[in-house]
């Protein structure tokens, strides 16, 4: 089986016709070399004028690749390779604009840079979503099965226009747009010709191991002496054709496709595309080393997720507890657990890498006389420690106990209610003092502890609720949904420290999204009821 090189257009970009061969079972051989103009003038690309030609800030480029450009059926019905040697890919919006002779590409200050010599780049494979059309698809649409497709080099999940347009449908575009999360898009299709749809279109099942599934699916025709290319047609050209997205599943000019760049010759093993060197979404790339970080961080957040549905709290029954996980960029770094009654709440949470710490302790709004109105053990790093507060006159006086020091008695000046540690804990104590119409505001006092000295800072909480219309993706299902303005008074009374939407669901908080400087975090109820999970 030959890869032809095509030659060039007139004005030094790859033509997207050209050549083509028939792919065999033969072992492969060497790609053909690159053809030139038929003056043999050599072709070099303009560099650009500062004063005249517009440079993106950043683009997306993919240097000295072996591309696998398309796959096309022969009159004979076999399927052949069209493709390029030694070629730079150039990526701007999301769209490849540029098909060029690799060593006549002159780089930019812009570019950000795959080096893909000596590898293969083909288009990311398209796979569809299980057969049931209903509402067990939108259920696993999270943001952490999503990543895991493009992990394994998968750019597209087709399911069908019903699911496509729902809350879950709805939220994981927005996550991919945004550039929450790395990705695979998700991809709609009529919901009859998705029933109808030939079995020879590999399906996957998000709430099971999808990335298995494929891997079985290829192995299956492999076994049934399907070609290489046909298995790649299957997952490439032919699923765009059927969704009707001719822009998608080639590597030409014009072309939308996220990419896949591999160490090994798909048209010999196509299992190579599930074990990518690098994969593209839209204009940005992840490369090999931070998709082992993504993937390491994908089994830690499914095990903090287990580990927070294990987590208990003594004498309370399993009926009365309250799950949370908080996660950024897709993964899960932490959980928190909490039962009781509105103003009188005990909780657990524990945090992953890189801090493995673990809290436990009681909340309550209106205690007895002398009672705390916070009590915390914490076990972690820097230092353990337990502190427990109470409300005097002019605040709250402390009592902090570290390892190994003499228990330290203080006050802290300021609102007398207990401190706030955990935004879901924080409003779930309060969720009765919280109303749904006009502006809710908490004075309160925030514990700093777990990266250094351990201390109290005012704050102010102003909940204000959000009309339907106003309220952003990710958060249907949730009612009421409202905007959450943190104040720090130290810094100015009108200083806002921080901003979050909040969704409640059964007059408890179930959602939150905190918008960051690295990205959003979000904290999410387990179970999921009536909406899909965030990861």
């Amino acid at each position: 089986m030959v890869l032809v090189a095509a030659s060039f257009g007139c004005d030094g970009d790859r033509s997207t016709g050209g050549a083509v061969s028939t792919v065999s079972n033969a072992s492969p051989e060497p790609p053909a070399q690159t053809a030139g103009p038929q003056d043999g003038a050599k072709v070099t690309e303009k560099a650009p004028d500062p004063n005249k030609d517009f440079v993106p800030v950043e683009r997306l480029v993919i240097t000295g690749a072996q591309v696998l450009s398309e796959l096309r059926q022969g009159s004979d019905g076999t399927w052949e390779a069209v493709g390029f040697d030694e070629t730079t890919i150039v990526i701007e919006d999301g769209v490849v604009v540029r098909l060029v002779d690799a060593t006549n590409y002159q780089l930019t200050p812009n570019d950000a840079v795959i080096s893909a010599r000596g590898r293969w780049v083909m288009a990311t494979p398209i796979v569809f979503g299980p057969m049931k059309a209903g509402t067990t698809i939108a259920d696993s649409l999270s943001g952490g099965a999503m990543i895991d497709l493009t992990l394994a080099g998968i750019g597209g999940l087709v399911v069908p226009e019903s699911v496509l347009e729902s809350p879950a449908g709805v939220c994981a575009r927005h996550r991919r747009t945004g550039r929450e999360i790395p990705s695979a898009s998700l991809l709609g299709m009529d919901v009859q010709a998705y029933s109808d749809l030939d079995s020879e279109f590999p399906r996957v099942d998000l709430s099971n191991d999808g990335v298995s599934e494929l891997r079985t699916w290829i192995a299956g025709r492999i076994e049934s002496d399907v070609s290489p290319a046909s298995i790649l047609a299957r997952l490439t050209v032919q699923a765009a054709e059927i969704i009707g997205r001719s822009d998608l599943g080639r590597v030409e000019i014009g072309s939308k496709s996220d990419l896949v760049i591999l160490d090994g010759n798909p048209l010999s093993n196509p299992d190579a595309i599930l074990d990518p060197f690098a994969v593209t979404f839209g204009d940005r790339a992840i490369r090999r080393a931070e998709i082992e970080v993504l993937r390491d961080a994908s089994m830690r957040g499914g095990q903090m997720r287990r580990q927070t549905r294990e987590l208990t709290i003594d004498s309370m029954p399993e009926s009365s507890i309250r799950r949370w996980v908080t996660s950024t960029q897709g993964q899960i770094f932490a959980g928190l657990v909490a039962a009781g009654p509105a103003g009188d709440t005990r909780f657990v949470s524990r945090v992953g890498q890189p801090r493995f710490d673990q809290s436990s302790g009681r909340i309550r709004l209106s205690p007895g006389p002398d009672t705390p109105n916070f009590e915390l053990d914490y076990d972690g790093p820097p230092e353990s420690f337990a502190i427990s507060t109470k409300a005097v006159e002019a605040g709250l006086s402390i009592e902090l106990r570290i390892e190994g020091v003499d228990p330290i008695v203080q006050e802290a000046v300021g609102p007398t209610g207990p401190p706030v540690i955990d935004l879901p804990l924080d409003l779930d104590v309060r969720r009765d003092l919280i109303g749904d119409s006009g502006t809710t505001v908490f004075k309160l006092q925030e514990l700093l502890y777990g990266s250094g000295p351990i201390g109290l800072a005012p704050r102010r909480y102003e909940l204000t609720p959000l009309d339907r219309p106003d309220c952003p993706p990710c958060f249907e299902g949730c009612d009421p949904v409202f905007r959450l303005e943190v104040f720090d008074p130290e810094r100015g009374e009108d200083i806002v420290a921080a901003v979050m939407i909040i969704g409640f669901r059964e007059g408890r908080p179930s959602r939150g999204r905190f918008e960051t400087a690295t990205g959003p975090i979000w904290f999410d109820e387990l179970p999921e009821p009536g909406r899909t999970a965030i990861d």
